[in-house]
């Protein structure tokens, strides 16, 4: 049978997970779910005609949950864009990170603090990243409305800049929607200690986690020492940009990313696209932007996958070696199918 475009994703199998406990902090956490956020993520960068039909490749493929999607766009200098879509029977609102001048200079670097809440006069928030949202509010609510999201529950997700502005949605959009639950990357700190009081209120019965990969340098900033910038939590922290068994940490503790400094993780910018083994900053690109972290993790050392050497430096196997574990396996029998060895998963993905 003839293979149509293959992905190879090495990571532990979210069915074997780790039996220690991680108190309530990871308490939802769904690594599964949190790859679908990073698919979702490269969609944010597809063409609007290959969304509308869902026909883009390795990233529609990833997601057959996804449908009806509306692109939201700002054409002016922000350069903002983000995805209203149906996700099985939820609704799902999304943005995409910083990608262009524009964004940075307008976005990302405008960093003094403004009170845009009649609701929770003393937080005050990013200006840069509440412009961006500010600039595609008005096309996502009427996306929701489009698509009958008032009776829906709500996904949220964001990298980079994206996330930040999917924290201030959910605060505004919570209002007058359900919101089901949040998952962000790469996510700088958005506003001060009264925000972060106020949106850990709001957001008290959601499921939100904030993920960071290793030395991503972007959630150190802006500088928690800067205007009283402070990070919403509970954090999800890997120790490498392929997968592994993530460490959780409430906002502020020191034992995830807050043990670098931002100096030292200033020199691991690759980090920032590369999540769980996928780039966040790349359409349908199944591998990380680069592979760092504290060493393997894997406890079957015997396995080819799990072996030390140029596989597992590369954090990919060649192609001939994961072929004969899918004939081993007995062959593909789906569009997506996951063959298991004894700790790593391989994913292809085949043309019908």
């Amino acid at each position: 049978m003839a293979l149509g475009a293959v992905a190879l994703q090495l990571g532990v199998l979210a069915g074997l997970r780790c039996a220690s406990a991680l108190g309530d902090l990871g308490a939802g956490f769904d690594q599964s779910m949190a790859e679908k956020y990073l698919w979702i993520q490269q969609l944010t960068l597809m063409p609007e005609a290959e969304l509308a039909t869902m026909r883009c490749g390795l990233a529609c493929d990833a997601l057959p949950e996804v449908s009806q999607v509306h692109v939201t766009e700002d054409s002016g200098p922000l350069n903002t864009r983000g995805l209203v879509a149906t996700f099985g029977g939820d609704c799902l609102v999304t943005f995409k990170g910083s990608t262009s001048i524009s964004n940075y200079l307008l976005g990302d670097f405008d960093i003094f603090l403004e009170q845009p809440f009649s609701s929770c006069p003393h937080c005050r928030v990013h200006k840069g990243f509440y412009k961006s949202w500010s600039s595609l509010a008005a096309e996502t609510n009427r996306a929701l409305e489009d698509l009958g999201c008032g009776t829906k529950p709500l996904r949220m997700s964001g990298h980079s800049l994206g996330g930040a502005m999917a924290l201030l949605a959910a605060f505004q959009l919570s209002d007058k929607y359900r919101i089901k639950e949040i998952y962000t990357f790469g996510q700088p700190r958005v506003g001060n200690d009264a925000w972060v009081s106020a949106f850990a209120a709001r957001m008290a019965n959601v499921t939100f986690f904030r993920v960071v990969s290793y030395m991503d340098p972007v959630p150190h900033l802006p500088p928690s020492w800067l205007m009283g910038y402070r990070h919403v939590g509970p954090e999800v922290w890997y120790d490498t940009t392929t997968q592994g068994s993530p460490a959780f940490c409430a906002a502020g503790q020191d034992s995830c990313s807050g043990q670098y400094s931002l100096f030292r993780c200033l020199f691991h910018t690759c980090d920032h696209c590369s999540y769980l083994g996928l780039n966040p900053c790349k359409a349908n690109d199944p591998q990380p932007a680069c592979v760092q972290g504290l060493g393997q993790r894997c406890p079957f050392t015997y396995h080819p996958f799990c072996a030390a050497g140029p596989m597992y430096e590369s954090g990919r196997a060649p192609l001939e070696e994961a072929k004969q574990e899918v004939e081993a396996a007995g062959g593909l029998s789906s569009e997506a199918e996951r063959v298991a060895g004894p700790c790593y998963v391989i994913t292809w993905y085949k043309s019908a």
